[in-house]
């Protein structure tokens, strides 16, 4: 760290400086043995996320008596960086974080320092615990740090899509829009539902489900009454022969037994997809309508209903 960084920290605390979006102060450290880790994984995450900080440094001050404003002190030393790193981990994405302690007024302060280069916003829970399910993510807003509503984190995801770069105005509106459809348009969160796509558009990508449950599939049309499914993002497809019944009656379906092992899969409107995604969770599609504009129809066209297990 940097004495720059260690100088602010020791201004901060010499001005008294009120807890705010960029500054929270703890009067004790962090207890990593416990339970407590989550709630420090909880705070980092928060100031991760805060639209109010930014683009700017962050820091959580160990040692000081907030209502009260004085430096307490830790009762020993802080605990090595690498405890914490490890714990880090549970971020995603992964963030660049140091910790580390300095002296004030003869006793010891830690302190978690949250680099501003961190902008790949939203940072959410990276691993099921006891505590949160993975993609659990919070925010702070002023002094206190709430939960991510959907709305705000949409938004943040958003912002992460739409990258500003050095291009001609109209092709980045271009950009822009088609990173809104894919979010907005191509994206449904329900757990079961039915869409009509155009498989060449978005590249063929149409989003179901959140969190444990996303599955990001790929189609594509390749004549009339057949689809494809490829495995391109993260997700293995199967397919069950003349059985689309079976969507309606998956407790009847051998999961064990199907075999998952060809980049993708051709369907007919009679068979059912089965898509397991990286956490193991499973999806069914089955195939209402599937027309193809090269044997001729207007358009590209898959009609289909799905159906998280």
């Amino acid at each position: 760290m940097s004495y720059s960084i260690e100088d602010k920290i020791k201004k901060i605390v010499s001005d008294k400086t009120n807890e705010k979006c960029i500054l929270d102060y703890k009067v004790k450290e962090y207890d990593l043995g416990t339970k407590s880790k989550w709630e420090m994984i909880k705070d980092i995450i928060a100031m991760l996320n805060s639209e109010e900080a930014f683009g700017e440094h962050k820091f959580i001050i160990l040692g000081i008596a907030e209502k009260e404003f004085y430096v307490k002190g830790l009762e020993r030393n802080m605990r090595d960086d690498n405890e914490y790193q490890h714990l880090f981990e549970f971020i995603e994405p992964r963030p660049k974080i140091e910790t580390g302690q300095v002296f004030i007024e003869n006793k010891t302060i830690g302190y978690i320092f949250i680099d501003k280069i961190n902008a790949k916003r939203p940072y959410t829970i990276a691993k099921d615990n006891e505590k949160y399910c993975r993609g659990t993510s919070f925010i702070r807003k002023g002094s206190i740090n709430i939960s991510l509503n959907n709305e705000t984190r949409e938004k943040l995801i958003l912002k992460k899509f739409i990258k500003k770069s050095n291009v001609n105005e109209i092709y980045q509106n271009i950009l822009d829009k088609n990173a809104l459809k894919s979010e907005v348009i191509y994206k449904n969160k329900d757990s079961e539902g039915k869409e009509k796509i155009d498989p060449s558009n978005n590249n063929g990508k149409f989003t179901i489900g959140e969190g444990l449950f996303e599955f990001k599939i790929k189609f594509d049309v390749a004549n009339n009454g057949v689809a494809r499914v490829y495995n391109d993002y993260g997700i293995q497809v199967s397919r069950i022969k003349n059985k689309g019944y079976l969507f309606d009656r998956y407790q009847e379906i051998a999961f064990e037994k199907l075999d998952f092992t060809d980049r993708l899969r051709r369907y007919e409107t009679s068979d059912l997809a089965v898509i397991v995604n990286r956490m193991g969770k499973f999806a069914l599609l089955a195939f209402i309508n599937i027309d193809s504009e090269s044997h001729g129809a207007n358009s590209d066209l898959i009609e289909f209903k799905w159906k998280i297990i």
